[in-house]
């Protein structure tokens, strides 16, 4: 497993506020971005997470760096596309922040730091991540792991079933998120729809009942006129309520597909790595190349497993951390949203009272 950070961090990605430059001919939204290491604000636009994520793609192509948020977004369900933006720029950096090896980074501390926005202190920084020589392949060189390692045939098990489990969850996360969208179609759909057209055939018996406007009828003409208007607040609580339970499980779900697609690349460097240790092994018995050229290809190799191995150690235990909140926060929306519609007929079947007799 990685080494922890020892001065681990939070992002608050906060005020989403329309800036304008070439004399308002051109319009952008800037972000305060806030790290909790310093409590000092910068400010940060799409285009500037764009770079940071080319950069830390380049540099670390031996971890599984988090794809960007979509450039795109299409709100549903009453979402705001710049509030949308702005929480899915703040889930992806605090996942950046929880990285133990990208969080210490150069170019996080410089991204998240320098307050110096378009200022020579921000290019300088710039220029020296775009001309980071410690990239790639090399990262390995920079690598320090124990001297005690896991067994060549154990790791590379752990690879190969970890491969396999990435296969099914990809597989099993996609139909949870294609059922989880139908769901939110049904409720702001036909559920809702259903709720209100029983309003309107509730609401059109109490019209019926108002014409015989008695005072022995009326409590009930008006208590059957409530049961209608509560009927139609539940069907637009049904449309309302995907973005408070499913449109954040969703956003958890597909951030996990991505995720999950940067890790065959990685399972491939392993499985590339054992490769060349077996052909050293079969090279060195031929008479090929001597022990000390094998020796370093098996070190080298050694350093790749613990990367990979590391990487997912870290990918699993974010996993169990998010899912567990992410169904935590799921039903307890649920169980929010069903004691709020069991209150709201409480308090209808309340007008249905002794006063509604005869």
């Amino acid at each position: 497993m990685w080494e922890p950070s020892p001065e681990p961090f939070t992002v608050d990605v906060r005020d989403p506020e329309k800036k304008k430059k070439f004399k308002g001919m051109k319009s952008f939204t800037a972000f305060r971005i806030v790290p909790s290491s310093t409590g000092r604000m910068v400010s940060r636009r799409y285009k500037h997470y764009d770079w940071l994520h080319q950069r830390l793609v380049e540099k670390f192509t031996v971890t599984a760096v988090p794809p960007l948020p979509d450039k795109q977004f299409y709100g549903r369900y009453g979402e705001d596309f710049v509030e949308k933006r702005r929480q899915k720029l703040q889930m992806w950096s605090n996942r950046i922040a929880r990285h133990p090896v990208l969080c210490r980074s150069e170019v996080i501390t410089h991204f998240f730091l320098c307050d110096d926005e378009g200022g020579s202190q921000w290019k300088a920084g710039k220029r020296r991540a775009e001309k980071d020589e410690i990239i790639a392949g090399v990262f390995f060189s920079t690598v320090e792991h124990p001297e005690v390692h896991m067994e060549r045939e154990t790791a590379e098990s752990e690879v190969e079933h970890f491969g396999k489990f990435l296969h099914a969850t990809k597989e099993s996360v996609a139909k949870v998120r294609g059922k989880f969208i139908d769901h939110c179609n049904q409720m702001s759909g036909p559920f809702a729809a259903e709720f209100h057209k029983m309003a309107a055939v509730v609401n059109g018996l109490a019209q019926c009942f108002a014409i015989e406007n008695k005072d022995y009828s009326k409590p009930l003409t008006d208590a059957i006129s409530q049961a209608g208007e509560t009927l139609r607040d539940i069907g637009q609580m049904h449309a309302e309520q995907p973005k408070y339970d499913m449109l954040p499980a969703l956003d958890v779900l597909k951030e996990y597909i991505g995720m999950m697609q940067e890790f065959p690349d990685l399972v491939e460097i392993h499985r590339g790595a054992m490769r060349k240790v077996k052909d050293a092994d079969r090279m060195k018995e031929e008479g090929r190349i001597d022990m000390v050229d094998a020796d370093q290809v098996t070190t080298r190799s050694d350093t790749v497993s613990n990367v990979v191995l590391a990487e997912i150690y870290h990918y699993q235990h974010e996993r169990v951390v998010d899912f567990r909140d992410l169904f935590k926060s799921l039903l307890g929306a649920k169980i929010q949203f069903y004691k709020e519609i069991v209150h709201k007929l409480e308090m209808a079947q309340g007008h249905f009272n002794d006063g509604t007799d005869l």
